[in-house]
């Protein structure tokens, strides 16, 4: 099986996270963001102005937007040089 491997800032290779890993925990976070699991009375709750079912879903996406940071984040090694924009 595939390991993406995290390397450090000092280039040691951090520990492995595989790619079932990755698609497990976005499998659960799509699970959990569609509301067809709840009681049928659940989707009439507001929470902040919004349904319930709303709020977990956005929850959920936002969960998966930083799990991906946390996923491949430490993959993108800051360069070193000069490479930055003008």
């Amino acid at each position: 099986m595939i390991e993406l491997r995290v390397a450090t800032s000092d280039n040691r290779v951090g520990s492995a996270m595989s790619p079932r890993f990755i698609w497990t925990v976005y499998d659960v976070l799509l699970v959990l963001s569609i509301p067809w699991y709840w009681p049928v009375g659940q989707g009439g709750t507001l929470l902040l102005g919004f349904p319930l079912w709303a709020v977990v879903s956005l929850g959920c996406y936002l969960g998966a937007a930083v799990f991906t940071v946390f996923a491949i984040g430490p993959l993108w090694r800051s360069g070193t040089g000069d490479h930055r924009r003008p």
